[in-house]
């Protein structure tokens, strides 16, 4: 009876080998000379297409980088959220405070739109940097941590 183990055929018995029969043995022989691999996983015969190399082997393609809409809906959702810290719905609702009668909601919304002014200008200051080979294109994520950092909100006492 002849035997096959991972990768090789025999008419003799393989240590760790499996029992094959003479058409398996056969057609073996013949899958070998036209490139296939003898494979004998869970104890099971079979003739199977060899591993691809990992250089051949399909890559997951590159992630696309952000675009700019990408950024603009983080940005915002930063400064709406930063606004929301402070009980405001958003910033569109702090901004609009600013000629309040009450004068804590007046300084506060005078610091927010001073503060989001300086974000932006902030980031078209850094994507024209990403645009003209200045600097690498950040992550999303990776901008959004920066420009906290870069640009941190003052409120007022």
């Amino acid at each position: 009876m002849p035997w096959a183990a991972a990768n090789c055929v025999s008419t003799s018995p393989i240590a760790g080998g499996v029992e094959i029969t003479d058409d398996e043995y056969r057609a073996a022989i013949e899958g070998i000379a036209n490139g296939k691999v003898v494979s004998i996983e869970g104890g099971v015969f079979a003739l199977i297409d060899p591993p691809m190399p990992e250089h051949e082997a399909p890559q997951e393609p590159e992630p696309a980088p952000p675009t700019l809409e990408d950024y603009r809906a983080a940005i915002r959702a930063h400064v709406d959220a930063t606004a929301q810290a402070r009980l405001y719905d958003n910033a569109v609702s702090c901004a609009s405070y600013l000629n309040s009668t009450n004068p804590v909601w007046a300084a506060e919304a005078q610091a927010f739109v001073a503060w989001r002014d300086a974000v932006w200008a902030y980031v078209f200051a850094e994507l024209d940097k990403v645009q003209s080979g200045q600097r690498e294109q950040p992550t999303v994520e990776q901008f959004v941590a920066e420009l906290a950092a870069a640009v941190p909100m003052e409120w007022p006492p």
